[in-house]
Order: C-alpha cells, then sequence, then structure tokens
C-alpha cells in the first residue's frame, strides 16, 4: 500500500488541500515515508478535482497523477456527456490517458452482466487496461495480459 493512503497521510492533504502549495514543497514533510513533494502533488490533485472531477474530489483513496495529467484529463462533466452517447457491455477506448471517461463510460453500460472496458494508453508501459465493472458497482482492473488473453 502506498503511504499515500495511509490515514493520517489523507487527514492531512485534507486539512492542507487550499493551502499554498510553494510552502508544502519548502517545508520538511511532517511523515517520515512521504516527501514534500509527493504531498505537493496530492493538494494540487486535490485542488484540480474539487472542480474538474467532483465526485473523484469526495473519494479520500484516490492517489493523484502529476499536475499536467490532471490538466489535460476530460471533466466529470464532459465524460459524462461522452458516456452518454453510449451503451452496451463492452468497449474499447483508444484514447485512453488517465481513465476519466473509460471510468464514466463504465457506469453506463449494461449492469445485468459484467462489463469489459479495454482503454489503450499511449507512452505507457502499460498498453491496455482492462476494467471489469461488476453489477455491483465493483471495479477491478488487469493489464496488457488479460486483455488479449
Amino acid at each position: 500500500m502506498s503511504a499515500l493512503l495511509k490515514q493520517e497521510v489523507i487527514t492531512y492533504t485534507r486539512a492542507h488541500y487550499k493551502a499554498d502549495v510553494s510552502k508544502i514543497l519548502l517545508s520538511k514533510s511532517p511523515f517520515e515515508d512521504v516527501s514534500a513533494p509527493e504531498l505537493a502533488q496530492q493538494i494540487i490533485g486535490l485542488q484540480k478535482a474539487e472542480r474538474k472531477l467532483p465526485s473523484w474530489f469526495q473519494k479520500p483513496e484516490i492517489l493523484y497523477p502529476p499536475k499536467l495529467n490532471l490538466e489535460q484529463t476530460s471533466s466529470e462533466e464532459t465524460a459524462l456527456y461522452k458516456a452518454s452517447l453510449f451503451a452496451g457491455s463492452s468497449a474499447i477506448d483508444l484514447t485512453g490517458g488517465l481513465g476519466i471517461d473509460t471510468y464514466f463510460l463504465s457506469t453506463v453500460f449494461d449492469s445485468s452482466n459484467n462489463k469489459h472496458i479495454i482503454t489503450y494508453r499511449q507512452g505507457s508501459s502499460i498498453r491496455y487496461v482492462v476494467a471489469t465493472v461488476a453489477s455491483d458497482g465493483g471495479v477491478s482492473f488487469g493489464t496488457d495480459a488479460q486483455a488479449v488473453s
């Protein structure tokens, strides 16, 4: 488990998400196993998610990627619109990046069976990510080997 997912770190980042990130970067981390840059990345992610991905902002266990990834990802509003254009039980997202579109696409699929969504991530060491969304709403992820088998 990432140290960023420890409850005390989540509590800290949530309490400081409106803080000046440069001050966080220039301060010593209050955690032995989490650096100031790692804390700053999570705080920047929370700041971006509050506006761009409000439902994800509400989930404390999300690890946020670097700022550039969040700037380039679809907003929740846009992803929901794109998802409204499709229906079914399987899909391939060839524009996969952070996975926002893929996630919201999975929410509109037929819930009577497991849903399988394959997303392609260009420039990633994991070229395919398979998300299986069960009828109870649980999501599991796999990688290349499962996608092609």
